[in-house]
């Protein structure tokens, strides 16, 4: 039985007339006539009966449309399935990461998951950790890069075998910058920028011990790119991981590290107790195949 007969059949029987159906098919009436004949002769069934310019369906006739509509709406549903599935299918993996992230050792995972999925896409937003960790909780990111134990707790996490030295970036003109790095006791004669945010704050606390409450703080930061206009300025120095001005392409700005060393230990985090899609737990496990030769 030939499915588009078929479909000859139920424009027929919804328009009466030959005529108009032949139209709505955009065939000939005489094409119309024969396949309708042809449909009836494979059924061994009259399905119409014809009276002047109106064409009325049979018993036989009836009861075939109520099935013949089902058969076509299943061939049209299975089609689209067919057809898209033969269609290369798009995908999508959000990340989120602040400015010093060494985004550059993922490029092996993401040039891996380019050739398996040519029609992947990956989306890199830049932002603080918290501005990281509400975008998952509201699922606007599958994953997110940071540094902070806070940050991390609530959150599946995967630690990544690689790491950012802390340092303080100042104006090449000044004379500290003869220095290979810089100590508690350097740090607190200069005008400060601190990171805004409370679990970086630990750190630098840490690190500077007694000497952290006589810090002159002068303003906070989120992200680098908005203050370091203040550096070259010899307004303040910044204290930040190193690669944020170096990525930026600054000349003018040197990194200085700090004595003794400090560093900054990236994860990388996504929501727990969620069903992962399929293309980030492939990236996932992408990722941790190719961290392992930095280990």
């Amino acid at each position: 039985m030939n499915n588009n007969f078929v479909k000859y059949f139920i424009a027929v029987s919804e328009e009466g007339n030959m005529t108009l159906a032949s139209k709505r098919l955009n065939i000939t009436q005489p094409a119309l006539s024969k396949a309708i004949k042809c449909l009836e002769d494979d059924l061994n069934t009259k399905l119409f009966i014809r009276s002047n310019n109106r064409i009325y369906l049979t018993e036989e006739g009836n009861y075939f449309l109520n099935k013949a509509k089902k058969l076509a709406a299943l061939s049209d549903e299975l089609e689209t399935e067919m057809r898209s599935q033969s269609m290369p299918q798009k995908y999508d993996i959000y990340i989120g990461t602040g400015e010093a992230f060494p985004i550059q050792e993922l490029s092996d995972c993401i040039m891996n998951m380019r050739i398996s999925y040519p029609n992947l896409c990956f989306h890199l937003f830049t932002g603080s950790g918290s501005d990281i960790t509400r975008k998952i909780d509201n699922g606007q990111l599958d994953f997110g890069i940071c540094g902070v134990t806070k940050e991390i707790t609530g959150y599946d996490h995967f630690e990544l075998p690689f790491c950012e030295k802390w340092g303080l970036y100042v104006q090449k003109d000044l004379s500290i910058c003869s220095r290979q790095g810089i100590t508690p006791e350097d740090i607190a004669k200069l005008p400060l920028i601190l990171p805004e945010r409370a679990g970086l704050h630990s750190i630098i606390e840490d690190w500077s011990g007694y000497l952290y409450e006589e810090l002159n703080v002068i303003a906070t930061y989120n992200l680098f790119a908005n203050v370091d206009f203040l550096v070259q300025s010899k307004i303040a120095c910044i204290l930040s991981v190193y690669g944020t001005a170096i990525r930026a392409n600054n000349p003018n700005i040197k990194f200085l590290p700090l004595i003794p060393s400090v560093y900054y230990k990236p994860y990388l985090i996504w929501k727990k107790d969620v069903p992962m899609k399929k293309i980030a737990a492939r990236f996932l496990a992408e990722l941790k195949k190719s961290c392992e030769k930095y280990k």
